[in-house]
């Protein structure tokens, strides 16, 4: 009995050490690619110039309506979706390349940032065609229906790890974001091997990490306590703000009576127009996350900022473009914690982390990926401050998340 026990672990851990190592090599790679699809489109054609957001919207709308509209919107509601139905992606090849040209164009063309979704979607596609791939050559990878999920859950952390430069966060993130109150841990230790070499091997090839920033942060005094948490409690109802807005422009472009094509196409008349209208690409996007952490921007640019990527994201996503709310909720809570400094006497950076973790973790209702996150991505050991951003954000959020939790058949 034991001896099948110990034979079975060993089998298990060699399986999933192979299969995270090949994840981990093509999740890097497929972060590389992207990437670099989305620069080139930015080079080619300047998001701020007036008719690019039209284009990319139109052909974001061809996309979505001609090859497959799985490929429209977060990415990170059909990872959770498919992640849980333990069973193979159909037609898991076409979605890989439909959503990665989708992504390329969505962040190239329309004046959008935002890749944690997408890249989730991207990875899990990437592991089911690899599984489907083997089973055509008559390899056995998968033993059990339940792999089927860990499968999906590895390809996500082997993408997500490079993309942030935090491999354990991210693993914990792509396990927790399945559940929306609960951690498995057959699902957390491959994924976290995944993520770990996907992120050994974007360095290899690129010798950095996407996001790689350190900061200091000072320790907490009883009285510093107290207005962190009164941050944590301003950015977590920020987040659910940011939840409510989206799912009223995700209603009202579900509720216009036209073909699904022209619904990107109507986002980039508005991208563009906003554009033209306010002169927002003088702002947007130019203004840098250092920035946002190390430097006090003025109240109007953290205003316009705030104001501005929200709307543009939330328009983009609900209209079928491939974009993350992640992301956002990281930037807004930055620029939040940034624009909180006139007004609470507390070290810029000490706000800007506690924004950034509490809006997070109200909006994707992942509290301890979160403090991990935060943690990894910018260089600083547990701080206190994370830790009741994060919890506190979790806590006013935990009845309503950004992501649909759908009941499989």
């Amino acid at each position: 009995m034991r001896s099948n026990f110990y034979e079975s672990i060993v089998i298990y851990i060699l399986k999933w050490l192979v299969l995270s190592f090949l994840l981990g090599f093509l999740g890097a790679n497929l972060v590389l690619t992207l990437q670099l699809g989305i620069d080139s489109l930015r080079n080619l054609l300047d998001y701020t110039t007036f008719f690019t957001p039209l284009i990319g919207g139109a052909l974001v709308g061809l996309i979505i309506y001609y090859f497959d509209d799985r490929s429209s919107g977060l990415g990170t509601n059909r990872y959770i979706e498919y992640a849980k139905r333990d069973r193979p992606i159909s037609g898991a090849g076409k979605l890989l390349v439909t959503k990665f040209i989708n992504s390329s164009i969505t962040l190239g063309l329309m004046g959008v940032e935002g890749l944690v979704g997408p890249i989730l979607l991207l990875g899990s596609s990437l592991a089911s065609f690899i599984e489907q791939l083997a089973e055509k050559l008559q390899i056995e990878l998968l033993t059990e229906e339940n792999e089927y999920r860990v499968l999906n859950v590895c390809g996500a952390a082997a993408t997500l790890g490079p993309l942030l430069g935090a491999p354990i966060g991210s693993g914990i993130f792509v396990s927790e974001v399945l559940y929306q109150s609960s951690l498995n841990y057959n699902d957390l230790f491959p994924a976290i091997l995944s993520s770990s070499f996907g992120y050994f091997f974007y360095n290899l090839f690129y010798q950095t990490s996407s996001l790689d920033y350190n900061i200091y942060l000072p320790n907490l005094t009883p009285h510093n306590i107290l207005l962190v948490i009164v941050v944590a409690l301003i950015a977590g109802f920020v987040g659910q703000g940011i939840i409510w807005i989206y799912d009223g422009v995700d209603q009202w472009f579900d509720g216009l009576s036209i073909n699904l094509i022209f619904k990107p196409l109507i986002a980039g008349i508005i991208v563009m127009l906003l554009i033209r209208i306010f002169n927002i690409n003088e702002v947007i996007n130019k203004v840098k996350i250092e920035q946002i952490i190390f430097t006090g921007l003025s109240a109007k640019v953290l205003i316009s900022l705030l104001i501005f990527k929200i709307l543009i994201t939330v328009i983009v996503i609900s209209s079928g473009g491939s974009v993350a709310m992640v992301d956002t909720a990281v930037v807004t809570g930055g620029l939040l914690g940034n624009l909180l400094h006139f007004v609470i006497p507390l070290p810029l950076n000490l706000l800007v982390v506690t924004g950034m973790s509490a809006i997070l973790a109200s909006v994707a209702n992942v509290p301890l990926a979160t403090i991990i996150l935060i943690s990894e991505i910018f260089g600083v050991n547990l701080s206190l401050a994370i830790v009741l951003g994060s919890i506190v954000g979790f806590l006013i959020g935990r009845a309503q998340t950004v992501y649909q939790y759908l009941e499989i058949e």
